[in-house]
């Protein structure tokens, strides 16, 4: 195995501190929790040349298991599968960041970021499908169906004002604005942290430990379209960019 830098200076080239980890608290959850102890995992992947990409791949088998387990109705052993979905999300960035610090080449982080994003709609997708069949599987109540139906939809479209924001922002050669993270102090900014991931993973996995499942997803099949509507408003109507 060859030779690779130490922990301390791993964690300069594959952890750097971005305006986002201090404003958004998706950043936060990987800085304060899963950053502490990846950089291990990374130093190991990058002794035996393991490709970003390997690890990417690995990430989204996880995110199919894990909802295959949600279809099963099998909640808590499928949540826990998710949280290695969320590691692999970690390691594959930090070994990306360290090959392009040595080899200068932005493929390894344009098509490992291209890829990493499209994973995410896919698992992200997937989750709830699994979500609402297992609770249907398990309760026959067709109101998961619909839930699930209606929360799916409603995260594709909080996704996509996302993606839209910024691809306006860049055909209007405004890329350089899309860099300057301002905290944010909108009611409705704080309250999308439990409406993304990883917090919807985690909600399902402590709703799983109090056997309040079902729970959820009535939460986010009601309040989740109200929020997208709510955010789609401000953004096309309300927003001066």
């Amino acid at each position: 195995m060859k030779k690779i830098e130490s922990i301390s200076e791993l964690r300069r080239i594959c952890q750097p501190e971005y305006e986002q980890v201090r404003y958004n608290p998706y950043y936060r959850y990987y800085r304060r929790f899963f950053r502490l102890f990846s950089i291990y995992l990374t130093r190991l992947l990058l002794k035996i040349n393991t490709p970003a990409n390997l690890i990417s791949i690995f990430g989204i088998l996880f995110g199919i298991i894990g909802s295959i387990y949600f279809y099963l109705s099998n909640f808590l052993v499928g949540s826990i599968i998710l949280q290695l979905w969320l590691l692999m999300d970690t390691l594959d960035g930090e070994v990306a960041r360290y090959y392009y610090s040595k080899h200068k080449q932005k493929n390894y982080l344009i098509k490992g970021e291209l890829l990493d994003l499209n994973s995410h709609h896919l698992i992200h997708s997937l989750i709830f499908i699994g979500f609402s069949l297992g609770l249907y599987n398990l309760t026959k109540n067709i109101n998961m169906i619909y839930l699930g139906i209606i929360a799916l939809f409603s995260l594709l479209l909080n996704e996509l004002i996302d993606l839209n924001k910024f691809k306006v922002l860049f055909y209007q050669n405004l890329r350089s604005d899309t860099n300057k993270i301002k905290k944010n102090k909108r009611l409705i900014k704080k309250l999308m942290f439990i409406y993304t991931f990883p917090s919807i993973v985690n909600i399902i996995l402590i709703a799983t430990l109090f056997n309040k499942v079902n729970v959820i997803l009535y939460f986010y099949g009601i309040t989740f379209p109200i929020i997208a509507l709510i955010k789609f408003f401000i953004n096309n109507f309300l927003r001066k960019w």
